[in-house]
């Protein structure tokens, strides 16, 4: 804990106390606006790597408590993991060996590793009180949103991908609208099948999501919005109230796709099983223009440049040789022959190229864990265990469908997935007082 005294010419000290996990708010809260302080005020972009800093301070706060936070938390496992993940990337390094390959490999594992850190950060320093907060933020984001994205799409003409609301309206901004639709989205069902909320609230809360998600052209939003229903009908004790969630859940998906297909007439044939299938696999990319598609990407990335080299397709080109930066000196020579791909504008493409099969399976096997532990971990009738749960798979889809997880976005993908933990560490405080 922090202590700041302020002193007024002689009169008496104000004593402000600054916990440290404030730094942890003020992580997520800059994460949220600085996209609108470059894009709508035009800061400069390098207002960015403020994060670093915050993450530098937040791991200051958090070292001592990191070890203690997971042995409490039986997490342990993922120390293991993310070892196994860095001696991949450093031995893929290497076996690509250049110049440039130690700084290559410096901002790659800064690209990547920030996620994780701050993953660590989360399960130490926050409680279950802290998360709830910021998940308040997150409806406030929403409503704040519903005036900003309308003004943005209706007023100033924007659309597509440049309609963000308070997260700017840069390319790329529509990754932090959909984590945080899915996480209001998830938090409010959960809060109404526990028992938390009127049914009423809950419904206006995912009509506002479908609608932003309608005028952003976030479609994706729609498929996990099914996979948020159905998960958490599942997890939790069949009820009443679960089913009257699924039923008021189906009636809501359907005006939010008439909505949909009011503002873009074509996305009704995109959103059928067909048209989402020929979407995620088209043999002509994500944009058409020969790119990579989501769900062929690996295996057309194998067919281009690992085909016949064994050990190039187990461990990719090295972490930090496929990237590119605002720095020249981290800009590589890949990037630049294939950056019509657009491989990293997906998250699965990107780790495959750098770190290969071994990596990539590392990658996954880190955020299925995530997964099984909160439902293992999960307790009935808690409505943020079911939160995890369900945010865990929505995490796992947006590696494929988004780059978050490499970007700034990260940082609110670290915290969703703390959330487990954090929620067993009280248990487990519980249980020792007990």
């Amino acid at each position: 804990m922090n202590s700041v005294k302020i002193y007024n010419r002689g009169l008496s000290a104000i004593k402000i106390k600054l916990q440290s996990k404030n730094w942890i708010y003020i992580q997520i809260l800059y994460v949220i606006i600085f996209g609108f302080l470059t894009s709508q005020l035009r800061l400069p972009s390098s207002i960015s790597y403020i994060t670093d800093v915050l993450l530098l301070i937040n791991l200051f706060y958090s070292c001592r408590k990191i070890r203690g936070s997971f042995h409490r938390t039986r997490g342990g496992f993922n120390f293991v993991i993310l070892i196994l993940i860095l001696a991949a990337d450093i031995l893929g390094a290497l076996l690509n060996f250049n110049s440039r390959t130690f700084l290559r490999l410096l901002w790659g594992l800064r690209n990547i590793g920030r996620t994780y850190l701050f993953f660590f950060c989360c399960v130490s320093l926050l409680d279950r009180k802290d998360i709830l907060n910021i998940i308040k933020i997150f409806d406030g984001i929403l409503f704040i949103n519903l005036i900003l994205c309308s003004y943005q799409y209706w007023i100033q003409g924007l659309w597509c991908d440049t309609v963000g609301g308070i997260f700017g309206t840069n390319y790329g901004c529509l990754s932090y609208v959909n984590l945080s639709l899915c996480i209001s989205v998830a938090y409010h069902i959960s809060n109404y099948i526990t028992r938390r909320e009127k049914l009423t609230r809950c419904v206006i809360i995912c009509c506002i999501c479908f609608y932003l998600a309608a005028i952003t052209e976030l479609k994706i939003f729609f498929v996990e919005f099914i996979l948020i229903l159905v998960v958490l009908f599942l997890i939790n004790r069949p009820s009443l109230k679960s089913l009257i969630i699924v039923v008021c859940g189906a009636g809501v998906l359907y005006v939010g796709l008439q909505i949909l297909g009011a503002i873009l007439p074509d996305a009704a044939e995109v959103l059928t099983l067909e048209g989402i299938f020929e979407n995620l696999t088209s043999e002509d990319g994500y944009t058409n223009s020969g790119d990579l598609s989501r769900l062929t990407a690996v295996t057309t990335l194998y067919d281009m440049f690992f085909d016949g080299n064994t050990l190039r397709s187990l461990f990719g080109f090295g972490l930090g040789n496929c990237e590119t930066s605002g720095f020249s000196i981290f800009n590589t020579p890949f990037y630049s022959q294939y950056e019509y791909l657009h491989y990293r504008w997906m998250t699965h493409a990107m780790v495959y190229l750098e770190t290969g099969a071994i990596g990539l399976i590392l990658f996954y096997l880190f955020l299925v864990a995530q997964v099984l532990y909160a439902f293992l971990t999960r307790k009935a009738g808690d409505n943020l265990s079911g939160l995890a749960v369900v945010m865990g798979l929505i995490i796992i889809i947006t590696t494929i469908y988004n780059s978050s997880f490499r970007t700034e976005a990260g940082y609110i993908i670290a915290f969703v997935l703390s959330i487990s933990y954090v929620l067993r560490k009280r248990m487990s405080r519980t249980s020792s007082a007990e």
